[in-house]
């Protein structure tokens, strides 16, 4: 005979736990239907702050607060600080204000080409002179210019593009390697310049490329600085969307909000999502809740189970987690707890899981026998 030993489980002790708690709500059952809404109210004053709390910053919203790459990040930032006037692009790792444009020749082909390299040239010319911000104060235009990050006062002007023209212009004199270019003397990093390049087979030059990139470094301090470049780079992304317009080149561009634009669209498009999903679910839900019984005496005559049927089983099932949200999400906010905007997503999630313990509910309370009803 094989004797068992007996083992500790926490179910009766979650069944003991729950019977009492049960039992404590049904005798204050006034106290507890009012108290918990009143304390919803409460905390939701939190979402006052919710836009003042709120983080986009894709660093903070998708990487651990202790990640090894931050501290590298600041070995790199402490041993090469960021100068703007001893600025060299590749060579700070600070930069959080910028524009980046890609350029492609509409037909697929070559963008070394003498016609293509003009068009090039004529976007860039036309961004660093004559894209401009106001100043606050509205006394004063901005342009690249003023707000560019240079060396020793000279803003970078993406000087590849104008060696690539002069070469169209002198043939074989440049020597074009890649992803070192230039020659002995003016040597040039070309890898974040040009890109889907053919090379020659003989002597290893660029033979040909497909895209070329520029960059537009900006000031990002002060505060009042980096809110002006701020503001130059969706007036960049304004005319390359709205007022670009070539017959020789297609483009497409980044700036540093970008990945943060992206978060807020998907939040944006989230919440009427959101609402419709809740509304479908309510509706799924209450009309989930109610049993019908067919008439012994009259088979072709159908009734609603009162009994049986909890449509405020339901309805309170989804109450309380709508109540629960407005609790959890404004005392974090009352606290001083940053909104990450990927959370956005949470409350669907809870809401699924509210809605599934909500059928258990209903599925033990129509599991019951007819006798003990």
């Amino acid at each position: 005979m094989v004797l068992l030993k007996s083992c500790f489980s926490l179910e009766p002790l979650f069944c003991r736990f729950f019977y009492l708690f049960g039992t404590f709500v049904y005798r204050y059952r006034w106290p507890m239907v009012v108290i918990p809404p009143l304390l919803s109210a409460c905390f939701s004053v939190g979402f006052i702050w919710v836009f003042d709390l709120r983080v986009d910053d894709p660093a903070y919203v998708f990487t651990p607060r202790d990640a090894r790459w931050k501290r590298e990040l600041g070995t790199f930032s402490r041993l090469w600080p960021l100068d703007e006037n001893k600025f060299i692009a590749g060579k700070s790792f600070e930069t959080k204000r910028f524009v980046n444009i890609l350029c492609k020749a509409k037909d697929g082909g070559n963008v070394l080409q003498p016609e293509i390299l003009d068009e090039i040239d004529l976007l860039n010319r036309f961004i660093s002179e004559n894209i401009t911000v106001p100043t606050t104060d509205g006394r004063f235009q901005l342009s690249y210019q003023d707000l560019c990050l240079g060396y020793d006062w000279k803003c970078s002007a993406n000087e590849h593009i104008e060696m690539f023209r002069q070469m169209t212009q002198v043939g074989r004199v440049i020597e074009l390697t890649y992803p070192k270019g230039g020659n002995k003397d003016t040597p040039a990093y070309l890898g974040t310049a040009i890109g889907d390049i053919k090379l020659n087979k003989t002597d290893g030059t660029v033979q040909a490329a497909k895209i070329i990139q520029m960059f537009f470094f900006l000031k990002q301090e002060p505060a009042n600085v980096r809110k002006y470049s701020t503001d130059f780079e969706y007036a960049v992304e304004r005319f390359l969307l709205h007022g670009f317009e070539s017959p020789l080149i297609d483009i497409s561009f980044a700036h540093y909000q970008s990945i943060e634009d992206g978060l807020d669209e998907n939040a944006r498009r989230f919440f009427p999502n959101f609402v419709t999903s809740v509304i479908a679910l309510t509706i799924f839900c209450i009309a989930c809740a109610f049993t019908f019984r067919v008439h012994n005496e009259n088979k072709q005559k159908i009734s609603i189970d009162w009994i049986r049927s909890k449509p405020l089983v339901a309805c309170a099932g989804l109450l309380t987690t709508l109540f629960a949200l407005i609790s959890s999400f404004g005392l974090l906010l009352l606290l001083g707890i940053p909104y990450n905007v990927i959370n956005t997503i949470i409350p669907f999630l809870i809401i699924a899981v509210g809605v599934d313990d909500m059928f258990v509910l209903n599925a033990c309370w129509s599991a019951t026998k007819e006798q003990k009803l």
